[in-house]
C-alpha cells in the first residue's frame, strides 16, 4: 500500500512539472507573437513559431513564418520578440497553393 501512495505522488509531481513547462513555453511563444505583431503591423498572419535551442536551454532566438501582403516570410527574433537587426526577412514563397489558380 505504501508503494502505491508513493507512486501516485510521484506521478502527480511529474504531471505538474510537465504541465508547468508546457504552459511556460506556450506563454513565451504567445508573447513573442504579440510583440512581433505590434512591431510589424504589415503582418497579416503568423503561420508557425519555433524556438531554436535544445531541451533545457534558455531560448535565445525564435523563428516565425509569417504572411504579409500574400507573401510568406521567415523572420528571426531574440528572446524578447525584437527582430534580429542583422538578418532580413527571408522570402519563402507566396500564399497560393500549388495547382490552385
Amino acid at each position: 500500500m505504501k508503494y502505491k501512495h508513493v507512486l501516485i505522488i510521484l506521478v502527480v509531481i511529474l504531471a505538474i512539472f510537465t504541465a508547468s513547462i508546457y504552459l511556460y513555453t506556450q506563454s513565451k511563444l504567445n508573447f513573442i507573437k504579440d510583440k512581433v505583431l505590434s512591431l510589424h503591423p504589415e503582418i497579416t498572419r503568423i503561420n508557425k513559431t519555433a524556438a531554436l535551442g535544445s531541451w533545457g536551454e534558455f531560448y535565445a532566438e525564435f523563428v516565425l513564418e509569417v504572411e504579409a501582403d500574400g507573401v510568406h516570410y521567415r523572420l528571426w527574433t531574440d528572446g524578447e520578440g525584437n527582430p534580429d537587426p542583422f538578418v532580413e526577412w527571408e522570402r519563402i514563397g507566396t500564399s497560393t497553393l500549388k495547382g490552385k489558380k
